[in-house]
Parts: structure tokens; C-alpha cells; sequence
């Protein structure tokens, strides 16, 4: 069925109107459910609320009156329906603390219940007192002291909330009628589109149908009438079963046309058929005067020849008998043969008779034999005619006379053979060119040219050596002997066009029977340039053959061909030397250079470039496109870099066009782009790019505009603080303590000024190295625990140190590393917001004696480690730009270490927290020489040290360390306890007076009740008496009493292992 059918047209219709309609009211409907559904939970919540305030008020009054008649009669049966108002009360107020109430109401809910817990906690116990003490006069002064004003408060309260409870509950119901009345209008309204809706469709329906009907009928009319008409617009453009009725009505009435158009064309072709056999008869009429023509141009230019099918002549034409010399009756009659020179067998003529007979044309070049006995060469062809059955019936014979062709044919052979003479000779001459062009290598030239001369001219001995003898080449000739030639002069006598000959007697000569002398002959030149000035010298021998006179002419040609190759090869040493120089002098530039042609593409470039762009270097030409792509791939901003380039070689610039642009690499570069157009005269040739990387000035920039920012934050806020207490104390009379606080203010803000200050000042010295150091033997733990002592440590984070060297003197600077490891140590707390451990661990390397110091902060990205340590460095990211900071404390550190001959590093990544170390010097005198205390896993001994005193935790973790122990620092009883647990502790030697919540006593319990850490030694070292009730309790053996020897604590761990 068509798809733009009435029927489908008209169920489209509907569901296109009845679907929304249904959808609008459903949605409708749900609307108003959800809205009756919160209007009715709105009234329960109200309702709910009301009966939890109802029975809070009544509970209230409930207490106070059943507290009141035990008051006045003190009976027990007023005491327990109290106490069951006191329940009352309890559940009352817990379910009131669930309602969803406003703040003013919970607010007073938390204030009633905050009362009522004061007054079961104080009050009521106070009023019982009085009762049972029968001092009634207290118990009235005490209820007229305002116990009651906030129950009466609450009372009040009660009053009026039941009052708009009682109002919202009408407003409600108020609203609901509203809600009613909305509901009916609205549904009324949709009924009313509904209808007009149904009306506009059975309105389309009609008109889409009837209209269409009436106008086929009028056209149908016309049509039987035999009226010209046209089809309304209305028909044209119908759809479905009404459109499928105009189509075939269209369709009819062009079949009827058509059919009227085939019969006047069927009456045109029968008139055009008669035309065109007349025209053929005419066209038959002019072939055949074409012939005729045809004919007696042939008779009057050609050879023809007529020859019936037994071969013999019926005809010959005038040329042939005055090429032939024969009259026309003396051919007429005789056979082909008589043509026949002999120059060909008779079994060739066959063949052709044969090709004849099978209908196909003979042509070739042939010799005709005159009468005279003369040749005439002709071009021959010979046609059969061919009678219905296929067989040849008569043959024509046309030829023209090649006599002259033939001739000239002959003497181009003898010329050619002249020619390719004259080739071999060329030949020869061009390789020896060819050797002479091929290489511009000095040593390859002399071997070609003696290679080629000694193939030339069979020389016995050769050799060919440039005149300040550093090239040579040689045939057939000693070691010794060319050595000799090398240092010989040239002397120059007997000389033949050039060249040097010399007759001498064959050294063999006296050794043969030979009674006829044989003689070499020496030849030598030299070969000079245009100047004269002599650039080789040849020298050449051959036995028993003197050189000719032709010999010598080609010999001085070819020494005249060799010397302007010398220079062609001198002139590209010159050449190859600048270029390589200029190339040398690009390279060595610290800009990358770029030269490319008129079309964009590369045509030289320099190294820098290639290294700027992680290319290894080629001296090649690079297509446009090529190093375009890869040069604007790298770009953070590839299309507005591309623009710059094609513009700059595309266009003439005048100046020096420029751009700067961001690489988008790991480690991005900021690289400015300078461009001009290179001109020959006046014709432009090329642009040429200058590519400069600017990324450490740039960065240079950057970091003094973020210093300018930091130095004037980290000023101007002290400085607020400094003259805003300042004004205060000068302008306000202030209470002592606030003045003392404002003071203290101040001076801790001009603290933080002075230290501000002398970082700047510090890292100045350093790099002007103008700073004082004061080198001596320091004890690297004992810095390390003053410096920790030192610092204002919040509580939420833990200080550890780890202690693992056996030796830590170092020959330092005290106040330079205290100041580096404060840095650091406030770097780990200040970049780790939410706390954490920082743990500090010192080691022996290979390098010598390393400190680290780890913490579980922020962390920094890997991509920021890089630069780290340089002064005004700032991570770029936003929650550390928060904690500020003016990014010169790892500068003053990197420099101080660097001072001591030590190295300074970070480790980190983005989240995971930072670990700070560095690397100094240790003093190997002063290395002792420690046995390691392993475990049975073969692990070295750790100790755990809580010890407030850090002389003496000093001293002990001295002692210890000296006798093959790791130690471990705590400060906190909490943090010691959580790493005996976690971490690998041997033993635990702790102090019974701690700073903090707990004591040693507690840590003692905590460990001996954790059945993980119940067997693990512990030693008390304490300046109180024992206990030995708790040293039995505990199950402690060792108990040290300050003073003591440090060497007793090592034998009691000894002991404590051994027994274990």
C-alpha cells in the first residue's frame, strides 16, 4: 500500500493529535496526584508535629506538678508517677529531635532539653534536698531564683504552635479546594482542545478528498471533448490514492500524445529514405570520375604493369618503358621474368605468385632489369583482382623508381662506417672524461687517469704525482723506486709539443743473444693550469714502441683535458672547504638556522635546529610538507604556527617578521621564530628561519614576575600586621594583656620579616661567595635532634628519626646545616596539610654520610623535579601556591651542600609525598669501626629510644650505634607504641616521665597487652624510683636508674639476644 495512502494519512492524523492529548492529560493526572500526595504528607508532618509538642507540653506539666505534690506532701506514690513523667518526657523529646522543624522551633527544642537535663542533673536533686531536709524557705528562695522560666517559656511556646498548627491545618485544607477547582478548569480546558482539535482534522479530511475529486472530473470532460486543458496545481502536488489517480490520468494523456507523435515520424523517415538513395546514386557517379582521375595519375607518375592470371603482360603504361628502355608492344605479351636481374632465386618469385593467388598484396623493394642490362631499383607492389568464386583473374603491377634512394642509401652506409670510426674514438675520449668528472677524490682521479693511459697506449711503467708529491699513483713500479721519483727533480729536455722524450738502451740488453739494440723510451710532462703554474707531473716508459707523432698530439690533448680537471678538482676542495666551514660555523651557532626555496621546501639547516626538534642531523633537502608537519606537530598552537610559515615563504617580507610559540613536550621549550626573505639582485630565492630558544630567560622572566608577586606578599602581610597593632597600641588605650599580645604579634611578625630578609641576603653571599663558613667536626645526630627540639612540631604530625649510621661526624658548618635541615624539616610539615608522619633517617653510603627526610604531603609532580633547587622555583599548582612562600629555602640548601662537597636531591611524585636527601663527606678517621647486631633473619638490631632528654637519647643512641645497632628517635609515647607494632623493633628502651597523655608506665601496658609486641625487650631507663610491683606486672627485668654508664644498656640488649 503507498505510504502517503488516505487511510494511513488519516491514522497519522489521529495519532498525532490523540497521543499529545493522551500524554498531556496523563501527565496532568500525575501532576496533580504528586501535588495531592504533598499536601497530604505536608498535613500528617503538621499533624505529627502538633501531637509530639502536645505530648511534650503535657509531660512538662506532667513533671512540674507530680515534683510540686511531692514537694508539698512528700508522698512515694507522687515520687513514681514523677519519675514516669520523667520517661515520658525522654521519648517525648528524642521523637521531637526527629521531626523536620523549623530552626526557631528546634532551637528551642535543644534549649528545653538542655534545661531539663540541667534540671533532672542539679535542680530537681537540689528541690529533693530541700524536701528531705524539710527546708521549705530554700526550696521557695530556690524555685523563685528562675528554675521555671524556661518550662514557662516552652508552655507559652506550646500555646502558639498548637494555634498555627491549628492555622497551616486550614490553610491546607484551603489549598486542597484550590487545588480542586484548578483540576476542573484544567480538564475542562483540555476537553475543549480535544473537541477543536477534531474539528480542524475532519476538516482536512474533506478537503484533502473532495476538492481533488471535482477537478479530475472537470478534466475528464475536457478530455472527451477534445479541450486543451492543464491540470490544477492542487492535483499536481496530491498524495496517496487521490496522487496515484493524477498520475495515471497524466500518464494517459501522454500515451495518447505519443502515439501521435510515432506516426508523423514514421511519415518523416519514409521521406528521408527516398532522399538518400538519390544522394547515393550521385555519390556512385563522383567515385567513379575519382577513379578515372586516379588512374591517369598513376599512368603519368608510376610504373604499371597489367598481368593476367597466366603471368603474362597485357599492358605497360609509358614510365615503365622509359625507365626500362622498352617499347610497349616489345613487353606486351612476354613474361614477368623479364624484369629479373638474378638478385633473387626463383623460388622467392613463387612464394609471391602464391600470396598473389590467395588474394592477399605483395610489396617490397626489388631490382628490375633494363633492356640495357641496367638495374632499376623500385619499391614494388602488386594487387589481384578476384572474381566472385575468390580467385585472382588479373594482377596490376605498380612501382615507383628508388633508383636515387638507393644510392644515397649507399653513401649513408659508407659515412656511417666513417661515423661509428669516429664514435669509438669519441668513445674513448669520453671515458677518459668521464674518469676525469667522476670523483673530485685526488687519489680515485690519478688512478683512473693511469688506469685509462696505460689502456690507451700499453705503457710498460707509469706514474702520475701531483708536483708537491702528497698524491701519486703508480703501474708496475717499485716501492723503492717511486720514492726516488718523489724526491728527484723534473728536468726538462728534449721536449716534443709539450712533452719530454727520452731514447735510452734497455737495461736487459746486455743479458740477451740479441745482437740488435733495444731501446725504452721514457716520456715525461708536466701539467700546468692557465697561470703556467705546474700542478703534476707523468712520467711513462715503454720498450721497444716510440712514441708518434700522433701519439704525442693525443698525449698533449688529453695532459691539456687533465689539467683543467686538476682545477676543476682544486676549485671544489676550495669549494668543499668553505662550505664546510660556513657549515662548521652554522653548526657551532647556538640558534638553529633554516633556508628554504621559493616552493617552502628545506633546502639547508644547521644542527642546533635538528637538536631543538630531537631530529638526528641530515644534510638533505626536506619536502614543505615534511618538516612543516613535524616542526607544527610539536607546537602547542599548530595552525597559528603554520599560518606564520606559509606566510613568510609565500610572501616577500619586508624586515624581519617574528613569532613566538610553546613546544608541547614533556619539558616544553618557548622558542621565538625570526623570518626574511633572501634575495639574488632583485629576484627573491628563498626565506630563511631563525629559531632561538628562549625557554630559560623566558623562565628567567617568569620567575622575577613570581618573585615580585611572592616578595610582596610575603611583606606586605607582616608589614599589615606590624602598622595595624602598631596603630592600635598608639591610638586605643589597650588592657595589659592585649598589649602584650599585640607586642608579641609584632615581634613575630618582624621576626618573619628579618627571616625573609636574610634568605635573601644568604643566598646572595653564596653565589657571590662572599659567605663565611666556620668548618668543624660535628656530630650530624646530635644537629639533627636539636634541630627537631627546635621546631614548633603541630600535632598532627609525627617527627621520626631514624638513626642507621654507625658514624655520623662530618666536617661542616653547625649553623649552615642546622639551617638546612630546618628548611627541610619545615618544608615536610608546611606541604603536608593534613599530616602525617616525617621521618628522618641517616645512613652510610658509598658517597658517605646521607640524611633524608620523608614526608606524606602533597608530593610534586615528576615533571616539576627538574629545576627543584633553583632559587625562586615555585611547583604550579594551586593548593601549594596557597601555603606560599617565597621558593628560596632549596636554593640556600643546594648552595650550603654544595659548599660542603656533598650532593642534595628530591624524590617524588604527585600525591605520594616527598623524600628529601642529601650526601656529605664523612670524616673516615673518625669512622668507627662498628660490629652489626642481626636478627635471626640476618637483618640488622633496631632499637626504639623514648626519651624526652635529647643529651641523653644522644648519648644512648651513640653507644648503641657503636655496638652494631639501628636506632630509632620518638618524641611522642602514641607514635612509638603504633611503630613497635608496625615496624621491625628489637627492643624498647624508654623513659617513665613523657611529655603528653601518656606516661612510660602506659606504654609498658600497652605493648605487654598486645600479644604482637608482649616478647619484646624492654628496658627502662628513668630517674624514679622502682616499682617493682609493676616491674612484675610488666614482666620488666631491666630497670636503669639515671645516672648510669651508656655501656651498661648495650650489655643488657647483648644479654637480652643471647638469652632469646
Amino acid at each position: 500500500m503507498n505510504n502517503n495512502s488516505i487511510r494511513k494519512n488519516f491514522m497519522n492524523l489521529t495519532y498525532k493529535i490523540l497521543i499529545p492529548v493522551f500524554v498531556l492529560a496523563a501527565g496532568l493526572f500525575i501532576f496533580l496526584s504528586i501535588e495531592n500526595q504533598q499536601i497530604e504528607n505536608d498535613y500528617k508532618a503538621l499533624q505529627q508535629k502538633s501531637d509530639v509538642i502536645v505530648e511534650l507540653e503535657e509531660s512538662v506539666r506532667g513533671i512540674f506538678f507530680r515534683a510540686r505534690g511531692y514537694y508539698a506532701f512528700q508522698l512515694d506514690v507522687e515520687r513514681e508517677q514523677l519519675d514516669q513523667e520523667i520517661q515520658r518526657f525522654g521519648g517525648a523529646i528524642a521523637a521531637a529531635k526527629e521531626l523536620p522543624l523549623e530552626p526557631d522551633e528546634r532551637q528551642l527544642i535543644n534549649d528545653l532539653d538542655a534545661f531539663m537535663t540541667q534540671y533532672f542533673n542539679e535542680l530537681l536533686p537540689n528541690a529533693l534536698e530541700f524536701v528531705e531536709n524539710d527546708d521549705y524557705e530554700g526550696l521557695q528562695a530556690y524555685s523563685a531564683s528562675g528554675v521555671n522560666v524556661s518550662v514557662n517559656e516552652f508552655l507559652t511556646f506550646a500555646g502558639d504552635f498548637r494555634d498555627r498548627n491549628r492555622m497551616l491545618t486550614q490553610q491546607s485544607i484551603e489549598e486542597t479546594i484550590q487545588h480542586n477547582i484548578m483540576t476542573f478548569l484544567l480538564f475542562g480546558g483540555l476537553m475543549l482542545l480535544l473537541m477543536i482539535i477534531l474539528f480542524i482534522m475532519m476538516r482536512t479530511i474533506l478537503k484533502s478528498i473532495v476538492r481533488p475529486v471535482e477537478k479530475l472530473t472537470e478534466a475528464s470532460l475536457a478530455i472527451q471533448q477534445g479541450r486543451e486543458f492543464e491540470l490544477d496545481p492542487v492535483l499536481q502536488g496530491a498524495q496517496g490514492e487521490v496522487g496515484v489517480l493524477v498520475k495515471a490520468f497524466d500518464n494517459m494523456k501522454l500515451s495518447i500524445s505519443h502515439k501521435e507523435d510515432e506516426l508523423s515520424a514514421q511519415n518523416e523517415e519514409l521521406t528521408a529514405q527516398q532522399l538518400a538513395l538519390h544522394e547515393q546514386q550521385d555519390q556512385l557517379r563522383d567515385q567513379l570520375r575519382q577513379i578515372e582521375a586516379t588512374s591517369q595519375a598513376l599512368d603519368r607518375t608510376l610504373m604499371v604493369v597489367t598481368v593476367n592470371s597466366n603471368r603474362i603482360i597485357t599492358k605497360a603504361n609509358r614510365i615503365i618503358c622509359e625507365k626500362l628502355g622498352y617499347s610497349s608492344d616489345e613487353l606486351q605479351g612476354k613474361t614477368t621474368r623479364i624484369f629479373r636481374t638474378g638478385s633473387r632465386p626463383d623460388s622467392y618469385f613463387e612464394q609471391m605468385w602464391q600470396q598473389l593467388n590467395f588474394g592477399m598484396i605483395f610489396n617490397a623493394d626489388v631490382q628490375l632489369r633494363k633492356k640495357d642490362g641496367g638495374i632499376v631499383y623500385a619499391n614494388m607492389a602488386m594487387v589481384p583482382y578476384l572474381d566472385e568464386t575468390g580467385h585472382a583473374y588479373e594482377f596490376i603491377m605498380i612501382a615507383q623508381d628508388i633508383s636515387h634512394s638507393k644510392l644515397a642509401e649507399e653513401e649513408l652506409n659508407r659515412t656511417l662506417q666513417i661515423t661509428k670510426e669516429t664514435k669509438e674514438q669519441l668513445e674513448l675520449y669520453n671515458e677518459l672524461n668521464q674518469s676525469l668528472v667522476a670523483t673530485f677524490n685526488k687519489y680515485e682521479f690519478l688512478d683512473n687517469t693511469i688506469a685509462y693511459l696505460n689502456r690507451m697506449y700499453e705503457f710498460d711503467r707509469s706514474m702520475l704525482y701531483l708536483a708537491d708529491r702528497s698524491v701519486y699513483s703508480a703501474y708496475n713500479v717499485t716501492t723503492e723506486r717511486i720514492n726516488e721519483v718523489l724526491k728527484e727533480p723534473f728536468d726538462f729536455t728534449n721536449t716534443i709539443k709539450g712533452l719530454t722524450i727520452r731514447k735510452k738502451l734497455s737495461p736487459s740488453y746486455d743479458q740477451t743473444l740479441n745482437d740488435v739494440p733495444e731501446y725504452t723510451y721514457e716520456l715525461k710532462t708536466v701539467v700546468a693550469n692557465n697561470e703556467g703554474k705546474t700542478l703534476a707531473v707523468f712520467r711513462a716508459e715503454r720498450a721497444g714502441n716510440s712514441f708518434s707523432e700522433k701519439e704525442c698530439e693525443e698525449l698533449t690533448g688529453i695532459f691539456n683535458r687533465i689539467s683543467i680537471a686538476f682545477d676543476r678538482i682544486l676549485a671544489y676542495e676550495e669549494i668543499e672547504y668553505s662550505r664546510k666551514l660556513n657549515q662548521e660555523i652554522l653548526d657551532n651557532m647556538t640558534e638553529g638556522l633554516q633556508l628554504v626555496d621559493r616552493d617552502g621546501c628545506m633546502i639547508q639547516h644547521n644542527k642546533p635546529l635538528c637538536d631543538m626538534m630531537g631530529e638526528p642531523y641530515e644534510n638533505k633537502k626536506v619536502d614543505c610538507d615534511a618538516w612543516l608537519n613535524k616542526i607544527t606537530g610539536m607546537a602547542e598552537e599548530p595552525e597559528m604556527l603554520q599560518t606564520f610559515f606559509k606566510t613568510a615563504f609565500s610572501e616577500e617580507i619586508t624586515g624581519v617578521k617574528t613569532i613566538r610559540y610553546t613546544t608541547n613536550e614533556e619539558h616544553p621549550k618557548v622558542i621565538d621564530i625570526y623570518a626574511t626573505t633572501i634575495f639574488r639582485g632583485t629576484k627573491r630565492v628563498g626565506t630563511i628561519f631563525v629559531y632561538r630558544d628562549i625557554t630559560r630567560d623566558y623562565e628567567v622572566d617568569r620567575m622575577k614576575s613570581e618573585l615580585v608577586s611572592t616578595v610582596s606578599h610575603e611583606l606586605r602581610t607582616p608589614l599589615s600586621s606590624v602598622l595595624g597593632f602598631t596603630e592600635l597600641l598608639l591610638t586605643k588605650e589597650v588592657k595589659p594583656e592585649k598589649q602584650k599580645r599585640y607586642i608579641q604579634t609584632i615581634h613575630k611578625e618582624a621576626r618573619r620579616l628579618t627571616n625573609l630578609i636574610n634568605d635573601f641576603l644568604d643566598l646572595q653571599r653564596m653565589e657571590s661567595g662572599r659567605q663565611e663558613y666556620h668548618m668543624e667536626q660535628v656530630q650530624m645526630n646530635e644537629i639533627i635532634l636539636k634541630t627537631i627540639e627546635s621546631i614548633q612540631i603541630p600535632s598532627s604530625h609525627h617527627v621520626i628519626f631514624n638513626d642507621e649510621a654507625p658514624s655520623t661526624i662530618v666536617n661542616a658548618d653547625q649553623d649552615r646545616l642546622t639551617q638546612v635541615l630546618t628548611n627541610l624539616i619545615s618544608n615536610a610539615i608546611k606541604f603536608s596539610p593534613d599530616g602525617g608522619d616525617v621521618i628522618i633517617r641517616t645512613k652510610s653510603s658509598p658517597s658517605g654520610l646521607m640524611v633524608s627526610i620523608q614526608d606524606q604531603g602533597l608530593g610534586i609532580p615528576k615533571d616539576q623535579l627538574q629545576g627543584l633547587f633553583q632559587k625562586f622555583k615555585r611547583i604550579d599548582n594551586s593548593e601549594r601556591r596557597k601555603i606560599g612562600g617565597t621558593g628560596l629555602g632549596l636554593a640556600i640548601c643546594k648552595e650550603i651542600i654544595n659548599h660542603h662537597d656533598g650532593t642534595i636531591w628530591a624524590e617524588s611524585s604527585d600525591g605520594s609525598g616527598s623524600t628529601f636527601s642529601f650526601v656529605l663527606p664523612v670524616d673516615q678517621q673518625s669512622e668507627a669501626a662498628a660490629t652489626v647486631e642481626l636478627t635471626d633473619d640476618g637483618q640488622q638490631a633496631r632499637v626504639l629510644i623514648l626519651e624526652d632528654d635529647m643529651s641523653l637519647a644522644l648519648l644512648l643512641s651513640d653507644e648503641l650505634k657503636s655496638n652494631g645497632y639501628s636506632v630509632v628517635h620518638h618524641l611522642d609515647p602514641k607514635r612509638a607504641i603504633h611503630d613497635v607494632r608496625n615496624g621491625r623493633i628489637t627492643s624498647v628502651v624508654v623513659d617513665l616521665s613523657l611529655s603528653g597523655e601518656l606516661d612510660g608506665w602506659d606504654v609498658i601496658k600497652e605493648l605487654r597487652e598486645d600479644p604482637a609486641t608482649s616478647s619484646i625487650p624492654i628496658v627502662i631507663s628513668s630517674a624514679l624510683d622502682r616499682d617493682y610491683e609493676k616491674m612484675r606486672e610488666y614482666k620488666i627485668e631491666h630497670y636503669l636508674l639515671k645516672p648510669y654508664p651508656p655501656e651498661v644498656l648495650s650489655d643488657i640488649l647483648r644479654t637480652e639476644e643471647r638469652e632469646d
